[in-house]
């Protein structure tokens, strides 16, 4: 499948404080439009903390979508991110 590293997406609100409960997905990132989708995580899957962490994520370009706001939020608009075999990208 090739080289893999680890994306953490931390969602804060607009004062930077961590904000729990959204959700994401990660796609590879196609000429800056949605590719093949390669994960989706909620942050309640890793602790409601405001941080979600992709481990073994597919090296190279790509593209991080919203896909769950916490109440009374909007959704974040897709962000392109690289990501580096054997590496932690923060997003």
């Amino acid at each position: 499948t090739g080289p893999t590293g680890t994306l953490v997406v931390e969602l804060v609100d607009g004062e930077g404080d961590p904000l729990a409960g959204g959700c994401f997905a990660v796609y590879k990132n196609a000429s800056g439009a949605r590719g093949q989708k390669l994960a989706q995580r909620c942050d309640s899957n890793d602790g409601a903390d405001g941080v979600t962490t992709f481990g073994g994520i597919a090296a190279g370009s790509l593209l991080v979508a919203e896909v769950t706001t916490p109440e009374g939020y909007l959704p974040a608009l897709d962000s392109a991110v690289s990501v580096t075999a054997a590496r932690t990208k923060t997003l």
